[in-house]
């Protein structure tokens, strides 16, 4: 639906959907969604920063910017080697506050009878922060159920941003995506999702 690029609030809704059933399960399991997912990001970011690879929104981000440092500064000392090695400490308060600011337009869409005079502004949607979490959460929850839809709106990210893929199956969609424009990748990526031959990890 996303690289289809179908209605913008219709893949607001299912994603955001989606990526709760996937919270559900993660806690039933043990898993802190926020903890784990910010853990995770930081890693890789740590690890961009030692590359010289960092995105251009992490880097001028004036909180993000010192942990990644800080978390990179830690694997090249061999103190991190994994990203449930990065410690976070988030109060009751920083998670509801995350929470509430990352489901805001999903619940607007949900509970829209409660103001029918509101009005929600598309660029305040999240749909790609929210489907990459999906994804992420999906890869650790079900790494053996993982398919080509996951592996391929990741590498879009990755595209997007212009970072530069770390693992081999991204290596091998970055090859040949090389010379594609956004229109031209989208519908390559789409091609495997409906019938290209497995993309393997």
């Amino acid at each position: 639906m996303f690289l289809r690029e179908d209605d913008t609030l219709a893949v607001h809704v299912v994603s955001s959907a989606v990526f709760r059933v996937l919270t559900d399960v993660a806690e039933s399991r043990g898993h802190d969604t926020l903890e784990d997912g910010l853990s995770l990001g930081l890693f890789y970011l740590g690890r961009d920063y030692l590359d010289g690879s960092m995105p251009d929104w992490a880097r001028d981000d004036p909180d993000i910017s010192p942990l990644a440092r800080e978390v990179g500064e830690a694997i090249r000392a061999g103190k991190i080697t994994g990203p449930g090695e990065v410690a976070l400490k988030i109060s009751d308060t920083e998670r509801r506050l995350f929470w509430t600011k990352f489901n805001a337009s999903y619940n607007f869409l949900k509970h829209s009878q409660r103001d029918i005079q509101n009005v929600l502004d598309e660029d305040a949607l999240n749909t790609a922060h929210t489907l990459l979490a999906a994804c992420r959460l999906f890869e650790v929850l079900f790494p053996d159920q993982i398919n080509n839809a996951v592996f391929c709106y990741m590498f879009f990210q990755v595209w997007k941003d212009k970072i530069i893929p770390g693992p081999l199956w991204m290596q091998r969609l970055a090859d040949q995506a090389s010379r594609m424009d956004e229109v031209e990748v989208r519908k390559f990526l789409l091609s495997i999702c409906e019938g290209g031959s497995a993309i393997t990890s």
